[in-house]
């Protein structure tokens, strides 16, 4: 799915999460390296990062004397904000990857395993039913077919057994 450009100041402010005068003085600024516009939406993580360190440089380089409480609170907010932009393009690209294919919820992939782990349990089953009747058109004894097949299928479930006993093991170490 292909979203448009971004073509105002005020999408890119929406897209953001500021206000169009921010994007303004962004776009004003000698260090913008994003162009006039339009804007690609794949643009907007790298963007939000440009904030964060864009404003990371503009702290006050030395506190004023007498003024070091002030100074103080703006490095926290300064440092809180810097951190919310962050966290805005961390989810940006994250929900970017995600359009694109490229991360798959963990939901979808447990289900999908989980459908591949039945498919094989299921044909496993069904094996001993299928080898009685190549070994007697290769030549097996017919009064052997049945003690064959009861000895595939038990070592067919001992497999399975196994198989379901390591998977209870996986899981109990998981919820540890």
């Amino acid at each position: 799915m292909r979203h448009p450009a971004i073509a105002t100041q005020a999408a890119l402010a929406k897209a953001l999460g500021c206000k169009q005068p921010q994007v303004s003085g962004y776009i004003r600024r000698k260090d913008w390296p994003f162009g006039k516009g339009p804007w690609k939406p794949g643009q907007i993580p790298t963007i939000q990062r440009w904030r964060a360190d864009t404003l990371r440089f503009g702290t006050p380089e030395k506190p004023k004397a007498g003024d070091t409480r002030t100074s103080k609170l703006r490095e926290e907010k300064l440092d809180a904000e810097v951190r919310k932009l962050r966290a805005q393009a961390d989810e940006a690209e994250t929900a970017l990857a995600r359009e694109r294919g490229k991360l798959i919820p963990v939901e979808e992939v447990k289900a999908e395993w989980t459908k591949i782990g039945q498919r094989i349990r299921n044909e496993l089953q069904n094996l001993a039913s299928s080898i009685v009747p190549d070994a007697l058109t290769l030549g097996m004894p017919m009064q052997a077919a049945a003690e064959f097949q009861m000895k595939c299928e038990a070592k067919i479930l001992g497999v399975l057994r196994a198989m379901s006993d390591a998977g209870r093991a996986d899981e109990t170490e998981e919820t540890d």
